[in-house]
């Protein structure tokens, strides 16, 4: 008896678990909700609208995800699909990472300013994990 209690339970606390947590990149996210997606860490260069030179660090996917059209804060933002996600943090807390495998968490959101370089951000608060 106790043996199919646990196999129960196991089951029922599998289902509760976000989808972030069982997939590596889920295929379809939310805008201005939390996501966990694993890529390698680069870094890219543009030109900032005032002219100078602006960095910026992005996670390229092996496989694309797509964030569903929704709201976020009071935006509507259409679907989106993409194979690389920028990561809003301090360059000199990330930079040590270009070119590794990392697991980053955040909160997806779409550009809201000239620093906001790619079509999908995520904001902090920022949790990176190498591998």
């Amino acid at each position: 008896m106790t043996k199919f209690s646990g196999i129960v339970f196991g089951t029922c606390l599998l289902a509760f678990l976000p989808t972030a947590a069982v997939a590596e990149n889920p295929t379809t996210l939310s805008w201005c909700k939390a996501a966990t997606v694993t890529g390698t860490l680069k870094k890219g260069t543009t030109q900032h609208p005032n002219g100078s030179k602006l960095v910026f660090h992005y996670i390229a996917l092996k496989q694309p995800i797509t964030i569903a059209a929704g709201e976020c804060e009071g935006a509507n933002l259409d679907r989106t699909t993409t194979k690389e996600v920028q990561v809003k943090e301090d360059p000199k807390l990330i930079g040590k990472l270009v070119e590794k495998t990392v697991t980053v968490s955040g909160e997806l959101t779409s550009p809201e300013n000239a620093y906001d370089v790619l079509s999908v951000i995520l904001y902090p608060p920022i949790t990176i994990k190498a591998e």
